[in-house]
């Protein structure tokens, strides 16, 4: 990257990177909103290479407001950048509405100055995106009953990046942490889709404490926050994949627990 990148941007798009494979498309769009999995090496690559050799538009936000909202889901706070690029992008510099929501924190089993710094860096990274200032108005979103962090891009209004900060499930097992009590969205899946000699785990609970999700309350805060925003297209992560593949397990779930949502 080149000289001048903010350190910040580096450390989210290096600091929890899984196996890097190809993400397919699954069934075709259900009902007005259409699940879009994207992804791959190539358009990690090529994103990149946008990134550096391409001037970024100045925001268009103080122009016109944003139109067609698209909404990420994703696990990590660099899934978007690595795997939902150069769509991504192109989304953001066609002054589309988006908003991504990161369902863990992408902690790794340490603390708040891990996970805290990651999600600095997908902000430095959506700021710079978008041609604007990396500043952010912070808040809390109101989905069936919790309070979940949000936080709005200011030179960008259209721009938001939710974060939800389950505990991340590591990899390749994607069961959890001793820091967080060895829990994760797959165990979490799990519970609702019991396997041959997999109980799961019955509730998770984010790494700040903030809420607590059953395996239908997920489920439900997810479908609140799709009802809300009223994306016209859902970005997620490959719900055609297994746990026993080798995609990260957080990122499967991510994707299950969203189409789930948006039945």
């Amino acid at each position: 990257m080149e000289p001048g990148w903010p350190q910040s941007v580096l450390d989210a798009a290096t600091g929890h990177v899984p196996q890097i494979r190809s993400q397919r498309c699954g069934d075709v769009p259900r009902r007005r909103v259409g699940i879009r999995c994207i992804g791959a090496l190539a358009g990690a690559l090529l994103f990149i290479a946008l990134l550096l050799v391409l001037p970024l538009p100045a925001a268009a936000a103080a122009d016109a407001p944003c139109t067609s909202p698209v909404l990420y889901t994703v696990a990590h706070q660099d899934d978007t950048l690595l795997f939902q690029s150069p769509a991504l992008l192109a989304d953001i510099t066609s002054n589309r509405c988006v908003r991504t929501v990161f369902l863990t924190a992408g902690d790794n089993g340490e603390g708040e100055s891990y996970w805290g710094a990651r999600e600095a860096g997908v902000e430095a990274a959506y700021a710079q995106m978008a041609g604007v200032a990396d500043d952010w108005t912070s808040s809390t979103l109101a989905a069936d009953g919790h309070e979940i962090e949000i936080e709005t891009l200011a030179g960008a209004p259209g721009i938001s990046l939710v974060f939800m900060r389950l505990p991340d499930g590591g990899y390749p097992n994607g069961d959890g942490s001793d820091t967080y009590g060895n829990t994760s969205l797959k165990l979490l899946w799990e519970s609702g889709n019991p396997l041959e000699g997999e109980a799961g785990v019955s509730s998770l609970t984010a790494v700040d404490g903030s809420a607590t999700y059953d395996y239908q309350g997920l489920i439900d805060t997810l479908a609140s926050m799709i009802r809300a925003f009223a994306p016209t297209t859902i970005a997620t992560q490959d719900y055609t994949e297994s746990f026993l593949g080798s995609d990260h397990p957080d990122h499967v779930a991510t994707a299950y627990f969203t189409r789930e949502a948006q039945r």
